[in-house]
């Protein structure tokens, strides 16, 4: 869990260097949203190429740190169920406030392995979900967790009423397109390739933590160039392309698969964004990144995964 937030930490840091940049050079403004001004010299490069443009609109619309760091770490599921306004009073004395939240800790793990034992796929996928910001709040120090009652109020209504927020997300999304053998297959693929960096599972279930350890696994690809390209074999640039285009719009129409695969695909783009503001070889950078999402593809299938 600390490598995955070392590298979250890393990634936000770097993100408020880039939006400037992608907002003149590969994102191009809407008719309504024109740039009066010439960016710095520093920005200014060529045209980019169709690659830099696929991974530009990915990232379109994340163009603040909050957004981003929404789309990275955030809740896909949750967001689209019935949001409740939870009735709760919470004390502000720091130390009740961390003996409440180690409970919630508790009853998130608890309910990992629950939903793990029961192979639930929607109760494994909901927890995946809440996994980035219950296990921010554990980290908090006092002064923090009192400016975090509402988000400490959310989450114990959520865990609480879990069983009833599964039956509606299946009312919502339906039933998922894949099984949760397929789901336990790729966890158990990503753990043999993740675990020694990524650490011990925060929930305590490799399963729960799929989402996190694909993004991580993206991580490694970039810097490891010996693992990158042992997962190679018949990569073309063009094929790369058109297979991260064909799945950006599946994953619009499958909402348990988008919330699995899609942080991942904007992790990688954001990624990109950082290398490709500092490079002076645009066309290499489109490239590496373009074989990190062949060599991701290659170990995750999510065709697998979308009906």
């Amino acid at each position: 869990m600390d490598a995955k937030k070392g590298a979250s930490l890393f990634i936000l840091f770097l993100l408020a260097l880039a939006v400037g940049y992608i907002a003149f050079n590969v994102i191009k403004p809407e008719p309504d949203h024109q740039v009066s001004q010439s960016p710095p010299d520093f920005y200014q490069s060529p045209s980019p190429s169709k690659y830099a443009e696929l991974f530009g609109d990915i990232i379109r619309n994340y163009s603040t740190y909050y957004l981003m760091e929404s789309a990275l770490y955030g809740e896909y599921l949750w967001d689209g169920l019935n949001q409740e306004t939870y009735n709760c009073t919470l004390t502000k004395n720091a130390t009740l406030l961390k003996e409440k939240v180690n409970n919630l800790v508790s009853m998130y793990k608890n309910l990992s392995k629950r939903e793990v034992s029961e192979r639930s796929v929607v109760g494994v996928l909901l927890l995946g979900d809440l996994g980035f910001g219950i296990s921010s709040l554990s980290s908090e120090g006092e002064e923090q967790l009192r400016r975090d009652l509402g988000e400490i109020c959310i989450l114990e209504g959520r865990l609480t009423n879990f069983d009833s927020f599964k039956k509606r997300a299946v009312e919502v999304y339906g039933e998922p397109s894949f099984s949760y053998e397929k789901l336990s297959n790729l966890s158990s693929h990503l753990e043999r390739e993740v675990s020694r960096t990524y650490g011990i599972p925060f929930s305590g279930e490799w399963p729960v933590e799929t989402r996190f350890a694909l993004q991580h696994f993206v991580y490694i690809l970039s810097q490891n160039s010996t693992l990158l390209d042992s997962f190679l074999n018949g990569y073309d640039p063009e094929k790369s392309y058109n297979l991260l285009k064909t799945l950006l719009g599946e994953l619009d129409e499958n909402p348990y698969a988008k919330a699995l695969f899609r942080p991942s695909i904007v992790y990688l783009s954001e990624l990109w964004r950082e290398e490709y503001v500092l490079s002076q070889n645009k066309a290499a950078v489109d490239d590496h990144y373009l074989r990190v999402f062949w060599a991701w593809y290659q170990l995750v299938k999510p065709e697998q995964f979308i009906g």
